[in-house]
């Protein structure tokens, strides 16, 4: 149970022009003593995306976890009168980010970025980073409130419905990973041999 529960979450956040992915974010599931800390917003953001039925869950609560969050957050602490009811999500919004590097191509090669460096050096959009952070609170309140028992099947289950893996890679042994698979280009030699008709090569990614 200790081995499953340190894998990571390896998430494709933007795909190349041949439909591969060519980045990806790399998660670090919340620890026991980060969810004590916000099992109730996130057990209250559950029932709202659940409540509605698994296949509704699953199929729009990916895209509105973190909004869900958010709302379902302030909610609860607006009725117990806390002075910043937004404090439980951002909190754990921010863990989350905390959590996750970004692996990218980028002019250095595949390196792990942390989320905000990722996002002021333009290494992602905006809006990459807002749909996997989502798809990260999704994946967060599905495992974490399961069994614990049930932890390492619930996070492959997730996992697999966010188009995503476990992996025991870290971020930078998976950065290496997708330098590895990348090929290498062609040398000006290679290039003038090649046809026109010759099929251009396809970059392969680790998924």
């Amino acid at each position: 149970m200790r081995i499953d529960d340190a894998l990571n979450l390896v998430l494709p956040i933007r795909e190349n022009e041949d439909g591969q992915p060519e980045a990806w974010a790399v998660h670090t599931p919340l620890s026991r003593e980060a969810f004590e800390s916000s099992f109730r917003v996130l057990s209250l953001a559950r029932t709202e995306i659940f409540s509605k039925g698994a296949a509704h869950a699953f199929g729009t609560g990916p895209s509105i976890a973190a909004l869900t969050l958010k709302d379902e957050g302030r909610r609860d602490g607006e009725a117990r009168g806390l002075e910043d009811p937004d404090k439980a999500s951002r909190s754990l919004l921010s863990e989350i980010k905390r959590l996750t590097m970004i692996v990218a191509p980028s002019p250095e090669g595949f390196r792990p970025v942390p989320v905000d460096s990722a996002l002021s050096s333009g290494l992602i959009a905006p809006e990459e980073w807002e749909d996997a952070e989502s798809a990260l609170v999704f994946f967060t309140l599905t495992f974490c409130l399961a069994k614990r028992t049930k932890w390492a099947m619930a996070k492959r289950a997730t996992a697999e419905i966010l188009g995503g893996q476990m992996v025991s890679s870290t971020a930078t042994e998976w950065a290496a990973s997708c330098r590895t698979s990348t090929p290498a280009a062609p040398t000006p030699a290679e290039e003038s041999s090649a046809t026109s008709s010759a099929p251009s090569p396809v970059q392969t990614f680790p998924m």
